[in-house]
């Protein structure tokens, strides 16, 4: 498995929307203009807005790491089973 910042495609497909999706929220303040990010139609969350936005998304976010612990749990109990039956397989 490859470590995910040696994948120089994942890294700018992260890196490049990011900085995007930056540029278009701070961009007054770097001498870009305001006109970006008003003609998307992106503004700065408060502080409020930011807890709201965590409140809303973590039961998600919790919902989805526990299901990703079960799912490798059961994967890895099919994998041992599935080597066990070669093991028995290969030794008849």
């Amino acid at each position: 498995m490859i470590p995910s910042w040696k994948n120089r495609w994942l890294v700018a497909g992260v890196a490049i929307p990011a900085a995007l999706h930056f540029g278009l929220v701070n961009g007054e303040n770097f001498g870009l203009g305001s006109g970006l990010g008003e003609a998307f139609g992106v503004v700065k969350l408060s502080k409020r807005q930011w807890g709201k936005v965590l409140l809303y998304s973590a039961p998600m976010l919790l919902l989805d790491e526990g299901l990703k612990v079960i799912g490798r749990r059961r994967n890895s109990q099919e994998e041992k089973s599935r080597r066990k039956a070669r093991q028995k397989s290969n030794n008849q």
